[in-house]
């Protein structure tokens, strides 16, 4: 593709146009673009190619499109982005391959709307050479990057295109639910100052003459022609006007009501011809030739029918009356005694109308498949992008589910740490103004204080005598020791230190661990050595308790111990 590209990019610059036909105002506006830099040579380059378009000489078009090609491809990539566009269109050896890399300098530029741009031109182009299927995988394409709002009328611009598609390959019934959408949607807008939608109703009408269904295409026709003559002020109007009442002549001429194709001939024909299209115009002289053929006016309407006949194949690419033109021709020679000029046209319309039933058979399949193939590659897009947005949620929960996780280890790591940090305080014993006040309403004051000065007693032993760390220590041998008994002692400490005997011995034990710890016991020896050391019988008991007391393990606390241990001895050397 790139070796047609420069092979054709060199014929531009090798044979440039000869003197462009004779027309100096081209000649001037491309000299212009010499003394134009940025927006403005763009701007200008664009307005030199709508005024082309205006242009029925063809040969004048080729022309300045290969000049004006041959100085974007050296100016401004941007402009050349319409030259490469034109150069497909106007050209006598079409190379599509071009909409390729202008396509490609739009995306390159990131410029959606010449993207667009390109994308419409290919579409036209593929449906001016009855390329449908062609024609319809870019269409969809569009379809899919511009949804309805935003920018409706590009977004219309597409359904227009793609009824098109279908009126073009004879699938009248999906062009017309196409058209009947366009015009639901300008009729609730209200918006009928611009062509379109005139457009979509004389597509309308002329589904109605294909069908031979002439009440719709009138009743189409009429209406696109009172809201035309009401609501329109555009400067295509008078051509609008004079194309809507070329159809309703045309279709009362179907019907056999020539008083009526007559009347809407003439209302037509009373336009300047400088305001009509080119196309329109041809429309204009082959409802004169049927006319004047009905009336009898049989030479002048042969005169009219050849001034249609296909010259030039390029300049007739879009011709707008095969085969009809060969069927007129072949009725006129019949009526005026020309059997044989008769049969031999009549033949080239048959082969033509064989040759295009042949072509619309297939082109119909190829548009339908081509419309499947996208509607199942859309489906699977679809579904792996929903996989790919199901993955990715799936990854931001399975993330967050890890973050919270973490999160809450850290926090349950931390107060942790604290309960270590609170486990090494050495204050232990409870004094006087600590005891609860929440002391049982049926004791006297005196029991009160029995009982609190037993609860000291109690403690004061524990300090001077360790008798906790006795594995086998009950109750009853430490109320010995304190000259009272075992009814009277679990009393007071469940009074005033709201807890149990063996609660309050396994604190002490715990306590004492600790104490060990924080001196190097535990270095050299097992979690068994210094389970035995603080009083408990075995290692499972006292692993039990210190979590209980704690709210750690043995190991967690020794861990963390040494390690705050060392960090300290580095922010203190000495």
């Amino acid at each position: 593709m790139r070796l047609i590209i420069t092979l054709i990019s060199l014929f531009v610059i090798i044979f440039p146009a000869k003197a462009l036909r004779g027309d100096s105002s081209y000649m001037k506006a491309l000299q212009r673009l010499d003394q134009l830099e940025g927006e403005e040579f763009r701007e200008m380059v664009d307005s030199i190619y709508l005024s082309l378009d205006a242009k029925s000489d063809y040969r004048l078009k080729v022309d300045v499109t290969r000049q004006l090609s041959k100085i974007t491809s050296q100016r401004d990539e941007i402009a050349h982005i319409r030259s490469l566009t034109y150069l497909v269109i106007y050209s006598d050896t079409a190379c599509p391959e071009l909409f390729d890399e202008a396509y490609r300098l739009a995306k390159k530029n990131y410029l959606l709307r010449e993207m667009d741009y390109v994308e419409d031109r290919r579409s036209r182009f593929y449906l001016s050479q009855k390329r449908y299927d062609s024609a319809m995988v870019h269409i969809l394409r569009m379809r899919d990057i511009y949804r309805p709002g935003g920018n409706s009328e590009v977004y219309r611009n597409i359904l227009n295109l793609l009824g098109d598609v279908y009126y073009s390959a004879h699938l009248y019934n999906q062009a017309e639910l196409v058209y009947l959408d366009l015009y639901k949607q300008y009729k609730d807008d209200d918006h009928w100052s611009y062509w379109r939608p005139y457009v979509i109703m004389n597509n309308l009408g002329q589904i109605g003459i294909k069908t031979s269904n002439y009440a719709k295409a009138l009743q189409w026709f009429h209406l696109s022609l009172a809201k035309a003559q009401t609501e329109l002020h555009t400067p295509d109007r008078d051509n609008i006007l004079a194309y809507i009442h070329i159809k309703i002549a045309e279709t009362f001429l179907a019907m056999g009501d020539q008083d009526q194709a007559i009347l809407h001939f003439e209302e037509a024909a009373q336009f300047p011809p400088q305001h009509l299209f080119e196309d329109v115009q041809q429309e204009l002289v082959f409802l004169k030739s049927q006319l004047r053929f009905v009336q009898g006016y049989y030479a002048e309407a042969l005169l009219l029918a050849k001034s249609l006949q296909p010259g030039d194949p390029i300049i007739y690419s879009h011709y707008r009356f095969i085969p009809e033109i060969y069927k007129l021709l072949s009725e006129i020679y019949e009526k005026i005694g020309e059997p044989d000029l008769s049969l031999h046209n009549m033949k080239t319309y048959a082969q033509i109308v064989d040759s295009l039933e042949n072509e619309g058979y297939i082109t119909s399949s190829m548009i339908l498949l081509a419309e499947n193939d996208h509607e199942l590659t859309r489906n699977k897009l679809m579904y792996e992008r929903h996989l790919t947005r199901v993955l990715w949620i799936g990854l931001i929960i399975l993330m967050l589910g890890l973050f919270i996780i973490l999160f809450l280890y850290r926090r349950i790591y931390l107060s942790k740490l604290v309960l270590v940090r609170k486990s090494m305080t050495p204050n232990w014993r409870q004094e006087d103004e600590s005891f609860s006040d929440n002391t049982p309403l049926e004791l006297s004051e005196k029991e009160i204080l029995e009982q609190k000065d037993l609860v000291r007693r109690l403690q004061d032993l524990m300090e001077m005598q360790k008798i906790y760390l006795n594995q086998r220590l009950t109750i009853n041998e430490t109320a010995q020791l304190l000259s009272s008994n075992r009814t009277y002692l679990s009393r007071a400490i469940n009074n005033i230190l709201k807890t149990t005997f063996p609660t309050f011995i396994n604190e002490l034990r715990i306590r004492e661990a600790i104490m060990l710890i924080t001196k190097g016991f535990i270095v050299n020896r097992t979690q068994e050595a210094l389970a035995q050391k603080s009083g408990f019988a075995n290692r499972t008991v006292f692993i039990s308790v210190f979590k209980k007391h704690t709210g750690v393990t043995p190991s967690f606390f020794i861990a963390n111990y040494r390690q705050q241990k060392s960090e300290s001895e580095k922010e203190n050397p000495t």
